[in-house]
């Protein structure tokens, strides 16, 4: 059985491509700190999802473009979750 990990960061990376301005698309929740992509960008997702939750040590593995409110909803099946804030609120380019 393959790495999971390293099939989606494979994936991901033949998403990209090699030319031309990449901006990777999360919940848009900080890009009102440097600016909104321009026009011609090339949009990607971050990888998402849960690889794997240990309860009792305390440890879960995700992937970067899992959000706070799917780690808590993971989480929370164990009684647990993190002190992270679950962001809502998503810009809107001006």
């Amino acid at each position: 059985m393959g790495d999971p990990i390293n099939s989606s960061i494979k994936n991901f990376c033949s998403e990209i491509g090699t030319e031309g301005p990449v901006a990777v698309e999360g919940g848009k929740t900080r890009w009102n700190l440097n600016g909104f992509p321009q026009k011609d960008t090339h949009f990607v997702k971050a990888p998402e999802g849960i690889l794997s939750a240990k309860p009792d040590e305390m440890i879960v593995t995700a992937l970067t473009g899992t959000t706070v409110a799917e780690l808590h909803k993971e989480l929370g099946r164990f009684g647990q979750r993190t002190c992270l804030p679950e962001r809502e609120e998503q810009l809107e380019e001006q």
